[in-house]
């Protein structure tokens, strides 16, 4: 198996942040990512939403989390690869095809089920581990419409008016409604309600 380091750095090793707030979810994943050779792991038991503060302070290779239940977790969630360089991985308790395209079209790098086989989840993990951090910014390149999507529906989940996020992007206040309905269209959601119940289904 390869071992893992940063590029430009052969003494430094990967870095993978795992915020769960299921314990028994949390431990078994410690462990997996622990037999991964060179690399470092750091776990955070709570909401999934703590690790945008974790990573305020911390470098990280790999974050690896499950969906928080509430709108306003889920929208800082979502913004998480607008601002983060490394991979990000996001487990499902369940197969949901709706949440998997939205957060793929979030940029999030992978997505899958908590149920999966240990060695797929090992290797998906060891994957991502791989990538290159300047082919990960460069798959945003182009995504203006969806990232502007991406932002009225967080905006939407926090409970901001569409008026003031009109105002505040600097859009007609038709382009809100329209980003958001193709934002839903696109993921498969027939509403916001549909995209929080099943956060709450999936995490």
């Amino acid at each position: 198996m390869d071992i893992l380091f940063n590029a430009g750095d052969d003494n430094k090793p990967k870095k993978i942040i795992i915020a769960l707030s299921c314990n028994f979810a949390l431990t078994g994943l410690h462990e997996l990512c622990c037999s991964l050779p060179g690399c470092e792991v750091q776990t955070i038991q709570g909401a999934p939403e703590a690790i945008s503060d974790e990573l305020m302070f911390s470098y990280a290779d790999l974050v690896i989390t499950d969906l928080p239940r509430d709108a306003a977790g889920l929208a800082e969630l979502l913004l998480i690869p607008e601002w983060f360089k490394g991979s990000t991985l996001i487990l499902l308790d369940e197969e949901a095809k709706a949440m998997r395209r939205t957060l793929l079209d979030a940029d999030f790098s992978d997505v899958v089920m908590k149920k999966e086989k240990l060695t797929t989840l090992h290797q998906v993990i060891h994957n991502l581990l791989q990538a290159n951090p300047e082919s990960i910014e460069e798959q945003l390149i182009g995504k203006n419409a969806l990232i502007r999507e991406k932002r009225v529906i967080c905006a939407l989940l926090r409970g901001v008016k569409p008026s003031l996020i009109a105002r505040e992007m600097g859009l007609h206040p038709r382009e809100i409604s329209r980003s958001k309905i193709n934002c839903l269209a696109r993921s498969g959601f027939s509403s916001l309600n549909a995209m929080l119940a099943c956060a709450s289904r999936t995490s």
